[in-house]
């Protein structure tokens, strides 16, 4: 708990600390493949999920029998640009652009 409390945004998939990191008040930015953020993702104003739009998903299937689009289609750009939007908007972490790389 400890670890999450020191977060700035914690950046996770469908998992139990992103459940964690929610109820102490963390923003979060979830990446969702083969779940679906409806029924398991994150709620409130402070938390964001990342997620393709692909016709196959959400299968909530653990293993991917076609490519891993629901996943592989999600840029690392991306989600740097939505960690430092919640920075941004939650914690007044203007700087911390310079220290991404």
């Amino acid at each position: 708990m400890n670890v999450l409390t020191n977060c700035a945004v914690l950046v996770t998939n469908d998992t139990g600390p992103m459940h964690l990191a929610q109820a102490l008040g963390v923003p979060v930015v979830a990446i969702f493949g083969s779940t679906d953020p409806e029924t398991t993702g994150p709620v409130g104003e402070e938390s964001c999920v990342i997620r393709e739009q692909v016709r196959c998903s959400p299968c909530l299937l653990r293993s991917c029998p076609i490519d891993h689009r629901c996943m592989t289609n999600i840029s690392t750009d991306q989600v740097v640009r939505t960690v430092m939007a919640r920075m941004d908007r939650f914690l007044g972490c203007h700087h911390a652009r310079k220290s991404v790389g």
